[in-house]
């Protein structure tokens, strides 16, 4: 329950991918001038501004964000043991 925003924002990221695909196949596609001018502007807009999801600034809100809280937390035990079996 606490990743699925990660989740959807992968989701997310995956349409985003199927656009750029799309917009792409239609200016190989298209003969016509005035379109294939609106769609490059599109597909530059969609590159230069990046579909990204961030909790206050600082962490990225992707599918990377479970793998990388289950690592803190594997690092934090072992930390953690180490500091009890030091202190026997």
């Amino acid at each position: 329950m606490i990743y699925s925003p990660a989740v959807i924002v992968e989701v997310t990221l995956l349409e985003v991918e199927k656009i750029k695909a799309i917009i792409t196949t239609q200016i190989l596609r298209t003969s016509d001038e005035c379109l294939r001018f609106e769609l490059q502007t599109a597909l530059q807009y969609v590159r230069l501004r990046p579909f990204r999801y961030t909790l206050c600034r600082a962490v990225p809100l992707d599918i990377n964000l479970l793998f990388t809280s289950i690592a803190f937390c594997i690092t934090y035990v072992i930390v953690a043991l180490q500091l009890h079996h030091f202190a026997e």
